[in-house]
């Protein structure tokens, strides 16, 4: 074997062409720098390998639509608690109090969510419903809708933005005005995921992306 083929902390690396790539996300970064990987001349790399990390993301979706009932995925789903009984990383800045106010907001409307027929109308249920709730940011909203959707069986047809995935999507060169994105505005490569795939790798790649455009227009 090559160099390029040795374990990394710890990791066992997958090779393609020239590049390792690893599961340790800051490791990774550091190789990215120093390294002009083949997702330069074809991102979809960074696509079969986002499908290979099995992402966290497809794990709480099956998780959440597994829920006994509505109320109980609104009460997870709000207090943040994954299938270990832990804080999603995503709200582990995010004071307990908020998240027992959204909790008993969400329950309050959990007639209207259960009428919902597609996933923008309930995230606009849940928006409206945390409207005023400080603490309670569009990243929240985004994923509280998801976990809500999961469980009615309603998924995202565009791809909704936050701070992180419009890092990621202003690196593909992507207008980020609104709120959202349509799939039919990705580049085909990336429209093989599903939308709420494709905002989950936006934001764990941002930095990925940025740099390998940058690399790629240079």
């Amino acid at each position: 074997m090559d160099n390029n083929s040795k374990t990394t902390r710890g990791y066992l690396p997958i090779q393609i062409v020239d590049a390792v790539l690893i599961d340790d996300p800051a490791e990774q970064e550091r190789l990215n720098r120093e390294l002009r990987g083949p997702e330069v001349d074809n991102p979809k790399i960074m696509v079969l390998r986002y499908r290979d990390s099995h992402p966290r993301i497809n794990k709480e979706v099956e998780w959440f639509a597994q829920h006994s009932s509505l109320e109980s995925a609104i009460n997870d789903a709000a207090m943040s608690i994954d299938w270990e009984g832990y804080r999603f990383q995503h709200q582990h800045r995010i004071k307990k109090s908020v998240l027992e106010s959204a909790r008993k907001r969400l329950l309050s409307s959990a007639i209207r969510l259960r009428q919902c027929t597609n996933y923008e109308e309930l995230h606009g249920v849940v928006e409206s419903a945390l409207y005023s709730l400080e603490g309670a940011g569009e990243l929240y909203v985004y994923d509280v809708s998801l976990r809500i959707g999961s469980k009615l069986g309603l998924f995202p047809q565009k791809v909704f933005l936050h701070a992180g995935t419009r890092k990621g999507a202003k690196a593909l060169g992507l207008t980020t005005k609104l709120s959202w994105l349509e799939m039919d505005s990705l580049p085909e490569w990336l429209r093989e995921l599903q939308p709420y795939e494709v905002e989950n790798f936006l934001c764990r790649y941002r930095d990925r992306l940025v740099s390998a455009m940058s690399a790629r227009a240079s």
